[in-house]
């Protein structure tokens, strides 16, 4: 409505969700809400918005995990290769797209996410270019015909302290390229909308019909996706934990549990190859400053669901869940089964650290606690063998400045013996503030161990037995670390 603010329509909105539940058990089960709605007058800069404020309070209080679209930027940017729009549609395709993507990561510090897309607690979902359509039609001009890039309109990072923004891409229909000149001797690109370009999305109909459908592209569309693929996985979730009695949706640690899982899977892929190739800075010493400029766009990737609900025999995930507090450290000894031994076989290990945090919005950092992963006492790298610098990913110290980590390890090394008792990760907790220091934070931590295709053995069966003989990965009242196939 014209005259009533947005931040308060979503904050009337929830409570009301939140006050019905007594009298609606559907109501009280509900965790993931779908955001995609952006302030267009309002991107971020430096200092989060009330809105995002507003978000991360119910995420971290109510246990609700808000699906954030980052923002669609709709304005021109300068493409200084052409000098005008028919040297632009005369290029062959392959120039324009390299001519495009560098363009547009010149362009970035214009292009930043829309509040409340900001929000710490909370996933951001940034727009791929990318439908189910196979070829555009004639008159549009594909900006992208080859490589999985981000859309022409979607928002880019950081968010605040730099940390990283969108969380993750995922399919956000297609926007064709729209050029124009420009009277300094370039051409100027804007993302066009067509009626044969997008996913396909119920609207209303001028007649009443009750079928009509309208094609659009976005970051809403990107974030409905998300939204839908966190719902595959709570449905995931609810069966693992009900083998054990356990009904997932009263724990503490629910939304930090999807936010790992969700993003468990997550990767650059191809695009990621393209971009650590091309993007600048070209100079192999500053790889750092060139994976935050990627990171701006794709944050840890797109999600792969099969890879975090559906087993393999080369592969088993694990999941712990519990809450820590200032200066707590919980120690994980993850078993190794013997399989993974006295081989030089491509292994690797994947862990996700996500938690949600009371805010602190007098603080620079903003939030309450901060979480880290810790390796074992004394040593350089988690698995003996295994290291970040095979893999193009974001930046160790970039990832610690959000409320969720993610990493993989690749390795080929023969394990060392001394890992025989299995490995070491620990999760350490620090306030920012003092009114903090007895704050407990949720958090959930997701562990992947995949061996290469060619090994014989069920490395699920392997570990699930490691487990059951040798290990209780945590030695408290109630073992929160499960295993899933």
């Amino acid at each position: 409505p014209n005259d009533k603010l947005a931040i308060g329509v979503i904050y009337r909105a929830v409570n009301r969700l939140l006050q019905n539940p007594a009298n609606d058990q559907n109501l009280s089960d509900i965790t993931i809400i779908n955001h995609s709605l952006c302030d267009t007058n309002s991107p971020f800069v430096r200092r989060p918005s009330p809105w995002a404020a507003l978000l991360d309070h119910y995420s971290h209080h109510h246990r609700l995990l808000f699906i954030v679209s980052a923002g669609n930027i709709t304005s021109s940017f300068p493409v200084e290769t052409y000098t005008d729009l028919a040297a632009f549609k005369a290029a062959p395709a392959a120039q324009r797209e390299a001519a495009i993507i560098l363009a547009i990561e010149r362009s970035k510090g214009t292009r930043g996410i829309l509040s409340p897309a900001e929000s710490v607690n909370n996933l951001t979902v940034g727009a791929i270019h990318a439908e189910s359509i196979a070829n555009p039609p004639q008159y549009v001009t594909d900006p992208y015909p080859v490589l999985g890039m981000t859309n022409l309109a979607s928002a880019t990072g950081f968010g605040v302290n730099r940390s990283i923004k969108p969380d993750l891409v995922e399919q956000g229909g297609r926007f064709g390229a729209q050029a124009i000149n420009h009277p300094d001797g370039h051409v100027e690109v804007y993302p066009a909308a067509a009626p044969d370009l997008g996913h396909g999305v119920a609207a209303p109909s001028a007649t009443g019909a009750l079928n009509n459908v309208i094609r659009t592209a976005g970051t809403s569309n990107a974030a409905a996706l998300v939204t839908r693929t966190c719902n595959q996985i709570a449905d995931a979730v609810e069966d693992t934990f009900k083998v054990e009695g356990i009904n997932w949706l009263t724990l503490r640690t629910r939304v930090p549990i999807l936010k790992a899982l969700i993003s468990h899977g997550c990767s650059w892929g191809d695009i990621g190859t393209f971009l650590e190739e091309n993007y600048p800075p070209s100079d192999s010493k500053q790889w750092s400053k060139r994976r935050d400029t990627i990171t701006k766009f794709l944050g840890y990737g797109r999600p792969q669901f099969d890879r975090v609900v559906n087993g393999a025999e080369n592969r088993v995930t694990l999941l712990a869940e519990d809450q820590i507090s200032h200066e707590e450290m919980h120690p994980y000894q993850i078993p190794l089964p013997k399989a993974l031994f006295n081989t030089n076989d491509l292994r690797s290990i994947t862990i996700t650290l996500a938690w949600t945090t009371p805010i602190v919005t007098t603080t620079a950092d903003y939030r309450g606690v901060l979480l880290q992963i810790t390796k074992g006492k004394g040593t350089k790298e988690f698995w003996d063998g295994t290291a970040r610098s095979g893999v193009f990913q974001p930046n160790g110290r970039t990832s610690e400045r959000g409320t969720l980590i993610h990493l993989r390890l690749e390795g080929r090394k023969v394990i060392a013996e001394a890992l025989r008792d299995g490995m070491f990760i620990g999760v350490q907790a620090r306030s920012t503030h003092p009114s903090q220091e007895k704050a407990p934070a949720p958090y959930a931590l997701a562990i992947t161990l995949e061996m290469a295709q060619s090994q014989k053995t069920n490395l699920y069966v392997d570990v699930a037995t490691e487990i059951q003989n040798r290990a209780n990965v945590r030695s408290t009242v109630r073992t929160p670390t499960r295993v899933k196939g």
